[in-house]
């Protein structure tokens, strides 16, 4: 296995928390690497998350269908997890799928190892809790707002927060992603230039 690739992984869990080398040594037998092509499925709606995947190279979208449409809910990136988190904790089917938008390579952990190690470590289960703790709030987020802050703000945020995003990204996915129509993405984007 590539040692820049695990490093990266290794980095990213530091983020959380500082792990025991021989709790390293556990996890690292336990990671696999899979690449895949612009346009490839990491996970379809229906299936069942069994992946913990961490990207080291490429750009993910998870979307769902509505009225036939596809709306973007969220981006992955480099050196950043990649699951549909709902489906992998309660083992259900998830409503959402997630594609490569670019050529990837993501480091990946099976379901069941990621429950063993919360069994045989500590740091592992901290790490989990801290992981899950940050995405519900990154997802609570989201959610408000969609819900609070209208199409304008939406996207200030997204210049401010994400602006790797506008350069990745052509305008009818960021368009799906705020919840708005192209055109008013355009409109929106003419106003910010003239601030």
């Amino acid at each position: 296995m590539n040692t820049i690739n695990t490093i990266a992984l290794k980095k990213a869990f530091q983020q959380y928390i500082s792990f025991p080398e021989e709790d390293w040594d556990k996890i690292k037998q336990n990671i696999g690497v899979k690449h895949y092509k612009k346009g490839d499925v990491f996970l379809r709606s229906g299936q069942t998350s069994n992946t913990l995947g961490f990207i080291t190279r490429g750009f993910f979208r998870k979307y769902y269908l509505k009225d036939g449409d596809e709306i973007n809910f969220w981006f992955y990136h480099e050196n950043q997890f990649l699951v549909a988190y709902q489906s992998f904790l309660e083992r259900v089917p998830t409503k959402f799928q997630i594609e490569a938008l670019e050529d990837a390579e993501i480091l990946t952990l099976p379901f069941e190892a990621v429950q063993n190690l919360y069994t045989i470590s500590e740091a592992w289960q901290k790490l989990g809790r801290l992981v899950c703790e940050k995405m519900y709030i990154t997802h609570h987020n989201r959610i408000e707002s969609l819900l609070f802050k209208d199409a304008s703000v939406r996207y200030y945020d997204l210049v401010k927060e994400h602006p790797m995003l506008l350069q990745r990204l052509p305008q009818y996915h960021l368009a799906s992603y705020l919840g708005i129509k192209p055109q008013s993405l355009s409109r929106i984007r003419k106003e910010y230039k003239d601030i």
